[in-house]
């Protein structure tokens, strides 16, 4: 085995007689590690997503439910509290009313799904981490509020801080032949939250007291959310319940009551995976064109083995030994990039929407005014989006060079610019509102501070211009002068560094940031 890899390396690494088996094994090695970069990255993406969708989805799915097993709402018994409690599997459970209605915004109608919660709700949910604007508040002193999916928000045109409350009904089955037939409650959002689309398109959270009042059921509740400590335990612990739930409530954990969603992530993660699998299979047809055409190329070879006594099996062991060397060399580089690329991704854990549109081929001085119906629909179509970068080089005369050395780099010095909607001449610029003017001066001098402070020299002046330059579409946007047409490549790279750690440290909340550019 020895003699078959010490001659598999020495054709491996040596130069053939037909340029193009170099080539060709290149190109295999090269497949290989495409293929196992991809099948890392991707499926680490598609792992990344439906940990975030689970994440973002388990305030209204939780790992068990338990609901009446007939009828709407329900009294439950104090022996199934009293379970829950004993139980040391539970982190925790939540009392909850929920029901379809109607609400009532202006002129619009829409059919909701109102769901009623405790005040504890947020915290045992962590559904802070859920809202996008506003503040989860349910009620402030005699007036209750809600918090609505920002889906259902968009659909009506409904604002926080509004003067106009929204209006919702449900029918009264008290009411009597004169009694109005509705049940009618008015409420002012405090705040909006994104998940998955069909939940934020529907849900509005309450208080609790406020919705049962509302579907007049007193004391009654919907059903009991229950959230483990660990999800593994779901099997566990569902035994352990049912002897609370086989006659009188339904039990269901919450792969059955998503049924449609994991089978989705399961499908098409399956399908991924097959797709890149076909990818390798393709470049193992090209190991195998490889070795086929090294045999080819050694046959004078084969003669002197078998004259110095190499059985066949041995001689084919010695190409199979080539083909394993190519796949393990693919597969080594394919596995440290894709890892390197997960880990780069995973230290920061900002999700980035890069987009490549080019508006100003034509006219530069129409390029803001091109690029803003695109920029305005990715915003639209992703409403969590925090920070919008607008990135360039700056121009300057060609014997100027923006360039600071650290940590041994050089790096591009870039500015922060920034657009007034007004000029000497003309004043404010009514046609260019912004009112987002304040906020984005805010955001890029607290970045400089920053940067003045980790790497001083790094930033050029603030620099103030009387347009608008679309920063008036959120109020985190930075336009960058990355360095200028004098800078090489390599210099804006590096400044990207400094740059996206300044970035981490404003945006995360960070308080201190252990500075080593040897590391960048």
């Amino acid at each position: 085995m020895k003699l078959s890899l010490f001659i598999a390396k020495r054709y491996l690494f040596s130069k053939k007689k037909q340029n193009a088996i170099n080539i060709i094994s290149v190109i295999s090695v090269v497949g290989v590690a495409i293929g196992t970069s991809a099948l890392v990255i991707i499926l680490s993406v598609f792992n990344g997503i439906d940990l975030l969708l689970q994440k973002s989805a388990d305030s209204f799915t939780p790992d068990l439910v338990i609901s009446p097993l007939t009828g709407k709402f329900s009294h439950f018994d104090d022996s199934l509290y009293q379970a829950l409690r004993n139980n040391s599997s539970v982190a925790y459970y939540n009392q909850i009313v929920e029901e379809k209605a109607l609400v009532k915004y202006d002129d619009k109608l829409s059919p909701v799904t109102i769901k009623g919660v405790a005040d504890d709700y947020a915290r045992n949910t962590h559904f802070e981490d859920n809202i996008i604007q506003g503040t989860f508040q349910l009620k402030t002193g005699d007036t209750y509020k809600s918090v609505v999916g920002y889906g259902l928000a968009a659909e009506l045109g409904i604002g926080l801080n509004f003067l106009t409350p929204m209006v919702f009904y449900y029918p009264d089955k008290n009411a009597g032949v004169s009694a109005s037939a509705l049940n009618t409650a008015y409420l002012y959002p405090s705040a909006f939250f994104s998940s998955q689309q069909e939940i934020e398109g529907q849900y509005v959270l309450t208080d609790l007291e406020f919705a049962q009042r509302l579907f007049g059921i007193n004391d009654q509740i919907s059903k009991i959310e229950i959230k483990l400590k660990d999800s593994k335990l779901i099997p566990e612990v569902k035994k352990e319940l049912s002897d609370f739930t086989d006659t009188t409530y339904r039990l269901e954990d919450k792969y059955e009551l998503n049924k449609a969603f994991y089978a989705m992530m399961k499908s098409e993660k399956l399908a991924v995976f097959m797709i890149l699998l076909f990818i390798l299979l393709i470049a193992s047809f090209n190991i195998i064109g490889s070795i086929s055409m090294l045999i080819l190329d050694k046959k004078e070879d084969l003669g002197t083995y078998k004259a110095l006594g190499m059985t066949n099996q041995r001689i084919i062991s010695v190409f199979k030994t080539e083909g394993n060397l190519i796949t393990m060399a693919g597969a080594v580089i394919g596995l440290v990039f894709g890892t390197l690329i997960c880990l780069l991704q995973e230290k920061y854990g900002f999700q980035v929407m890069h987009h490549m549109g080019q508006y100003d081929v034509e006219k530069r001085d129409y390029a803001y005014s091109n690029s803003l119906p695109a920029l305005e629909a990715i915003l639209k179509e992703n409403p969590s989006i925090e920070v919008v970068i607008d990135l360039h080089r700056d121009e300057v005369a060609e014997g100027t060079r923006l360039v600071t050395e650290i940590g041994g780099k050089k790096m591009a010095r870039f500015m922060f610019f920034n657009g007034l909607s007004r000029t000497r001449r003309l004043g404010d610029i009514d046609s260019l509102p912004n009112k987002n003017i304040a906020d984005n001066l805010a955001f890029s001098f607290q970045m400089q501070v920053l940067c003045n402070e980790y790497y001083p020299g790094l930033t050029r002046r603030i620099y103030l211009k009387g347009y608008r330059y679309n920063m008036h579409l959120k109020q985190r946007y930075l336009l960058i002068e990355m360095g200028a047409q004098t800078n090489t490549y390599e210099e804006c790279m590096n400044s990207c560094v400094p740059l996206a750690q300044m970035l981490d440290l404003e945006l995360s909340g960070k308080t201190d940031f252990t500075l080593d550019p040897e590391k960048g």
